[in-house]
C-alpha cells in the first residue's frame, strides 16, 4: 500500500482452511491488481500508522509486527470468521445490520456499473478474469439491481442487492 502515492497494491491473498489462515498469492493473476484509492480512504490510512503506534505502545512485548493494516489489535491477522463476527458487530452498531463485508464488494461492482462504468474496467477493478465474472448483480434486462432507497434517506446499500447468477 502507497498513500503517498494514492493507490493500493493487491499481491497477496488471505484464506481460511482446514483451522489455518494461508497468506499465499491470489486466487489468478487478474486478482493481482493496482487500484486508485479515493482521498478520503487516503485520509484515514495517513493517520492509521500513529494509531497502530498507540496500540503497540500500550501493549508492548505482545504486539506483533507483521505490517498489517487491517489487525486485530496486537499486530495480528484476524482469523476470517473472527474478522466476519466483528465486521456484523460493527455493521450492527453502525445502523448497517444484516450487511455482510463480502456486501461491500458486489454494492461497489453494482454502483460502477450503474455509473456507466465499462464491464471491461469493472472486471480489472473488481480483480476478475471474465466480464462474465465482473457482472453477478444485475436485474431485469440486464441493468444493475438495487432497491430503492430508504425513508431514512440512506441509499441501496451494499447489503441491499441481489445476485442473479
Amino acid at each position: 500500500m502507497s498513500p503517498e502515492a494514492g493507490r493500493l497494491d493487491v499481491r497477496r491473498a488471505v484464506n481460511f482452511a482446514d483451522g489455518q489462515i494461508h497468506v499465499g498469492d491470489t486466487k489468478s493473476r487478474a486478482a493481482e491488481r493496482t487500484m486508485t484509492v479515493p482521498a478520503f480512504v487516503l485520509q484515514a490510512l495517513r493517520r492509521h500508522p500513529a494509531r497502530q503506534d498507540r496500540r503497540r505502545l500500550k501493549i508492548g512485548e505482545a504486539w506483533q509486527d507483521l505490517d498489517l493494516v487491517v489487525d486485530r489489535g496486537d499486530g495480528v491477522l484476524y482469523s476470517p470468521p473472527s474478522f466476519s463476527k466483528a465486521w456484523e458487530r460493527f455493521a450492527a452498531r453502525s445502523g448497517f445490520a444484516g450487511v455482510k463485508f463480502h456486501g461491500l464488494r458486489h454494492g461497489a461492482a453494482t454502483l460502477m456499473l450503474a455509473a456507466g462504468i465499462s464491464d471491461a474496467v469493472a472486471m480489472r477493478l473488481m480483480g476478475h478474469t471474465s466480464v462474465k465474472d465482473a457482472r453477478p448483480i444485475r436485474g431485469p434486462r440486464g441493468r444493475p439491481a438495487a432497491r430503492r432507497a430508504r425513508p431514512d434517506g440512506v441509499g441501496a446499500g451494499a447489503g441491499n442487492f441481489r445476485s442473479v447468477r
